[in-house]
């Protein structure tokens, strides 16, 4: 799949009321919230947070990731959870409102190009071996 390097925050983030309430309970959840948005980004799934095909984020993972305590990672979910910021979606994190985040349009384009690009390539292998 090909990578996305981008999320979208506004430049406003700072300012958004529910920042503000994780920055009154710690701190470090606003970063920890700019990261899980970056691993969103990543997995290129609509807002879902995954180490990996069918495999979730430990929280030991996540505190890794984040460079925080795991204690104060599941302190963090708790309270994102509790701001609907965050969803589980078969045990997996989710991101509440990806469309918010990222412009879901050139996503599905992403999307859309590595499946033609999939195809092509089954394609050549296939022709490759018949030879």
């Amino acid at each position: 799949m090909k990578e996305v390097g981008w999320i979208k925050l506004s430049v406003n983030t700072p300012r958004d009321e529910k920042i503000r309430k994780l920055k009154r309970k710690n701190k470090e959840f606003p970063w920890i919230w700019i990261c899980l948005l970056t691993l969103a980004g990543r997995t290129n799934e609509n807002g879902l947070i995954q180490f990996a095909e069918g495999i979730p984020y430990t929280i030991a993972d996540l505190a890794d990731y984040t460079g925080c305590q795991a204690r104060t990672m599941e302190s963090a979910i708790a309270a994102m959870y509790e701001l609907e910021m965050l969803g589980n979606t078969e045990g997996f994190l989710t991101i509440i409102n990806w469309e918010k985040y990222q412009n879901v349009k050139s996503l599905d384009d992403v999307k859309e190009d590595n499946r033609i690009r999939k195809q092509r390539q089954r394609a050549r292998q296939k022709c490759d071996m018949s030879r």
